[in-house]
């Protein structure tokens, strides 16, 4: 998945090996001083990018949209529909969560789609719901 961004970023540190440590440790130094560390571990300590081609972003993002969709969907009917509530398997507890109206529309505003890249595929590991740490580091990470 080599691009021609990816190999200039390489060259770059390949000329000047002093760069590389030079790099590490100003973001290592910068992502403590912002704090953005959770459980003594750097959140992002990757220095280079992961570059995708214009083709794959949109693949990317039309496939999360498709699949945040259908989410949606099941999210809105699934409250009423006796037959999903059974299918899913919630216990009565859940089923009384899943009862309360929150106050706003969407399935969820904290949950994220965690996923990865390769060469050969795109795919999701898990609808990651349970720990929405992300929207708290969300302006250091911006």
């Amino acid at each position: 998945m080599t691009s021609k961004a990816a190999d200039d970023y390489n060259s770059i540190i390949e000329r000047n090996p002093a760069l590389l440590e030079e790099s590490r440790a100003l973001l290592e130094h910068r992502l403590n001083e912002a704090r953005f560390v959770f459980g003594g571990r750097m959140l992002s300590p990757y220095l280079r990018p992961h570059f995708v081609t214009r083709n794959q972003w949109q693949r990317i993002t039309n496939t999360c949209e498709t699949v945040w969709g259908a989410i949606e969907k099941v999210g809105r009917v699934e409250p009423t529909d006796k037959l999903m509530l059974e299918q899913i398997g919630l216990t009565a507890g859940e089923r009384e969560l899943v009862a309360v109206d929150p106050g706003y529309n969407d399935v969820s505003v904290t949950s994220r789609l965690d996923s990865f890249l390769t060469d050969e595929a795109y795919q999701f590991v898990e609808l990651n719901a349970e720990c929405p740490a992300g929207i708290a580091y969300q302006d250091v990470a911006a």
